[in-house]
């Protein structure tokens, strides 16, 4: 592609951008998904927080109790539930490395789409009323 122009070197480097993340995703699919992708599960974050949640309303009841042997056990447990958000965190980017050409395919055809819709609008503001 030629890159004499300023805009001629922007498209120059969406087309560069789009091939490495299509070739990204390519690699994530092929290493983390190889019968197939499935859509992620978000309410695991969910689970996850409640879990954390209510970890931090014991841990404060047992400060106040002055208990430091079930505060103890209660660190233990939010760090248990801190290593599963950030296994959560890990399984949830790689799914939107995966997906992320097709996410960007969607926004184009959505946009395209608007786009179209807008110029009907245009001509029926324009036409003048009978």
């Amino acid at each position: 592609m030629p890159k004499a122009t300023p805009e001629q070197k922007a498209v120059r480097r969406q087309w560069i951008d789009a091939a490495r993340s299509e070739a990204a995703a390519k690699k994530v699919m092929e290493k983390y998904y190889p019968d197939g992708v499935q859509p992620f599960d978000e309410s695991v974050f969910d689970a996850i927080f409640a879990q954390e949640d209510q970890a931090d309303e014991a841990l404060k009841q047992a400060y106040a109790e002055k208990d430091k042997q079930k505060a103890k056990s209660l660190r233990m447990k939010k760090q248990r539930i801190r290593e599963e958000l950030r296994r959560a965190n890990r399984q949830f980017s790689i799914y939107h490395r995966a997906i992320l050409p097709y996410t960007e395919a969607e926004k184009l055809l959505r946009k395209q789409e608007e786009l179209q819709n807008l110029d009907a609008l245009r001509a029926m503001a324009t036409q003048p009323a009978e």
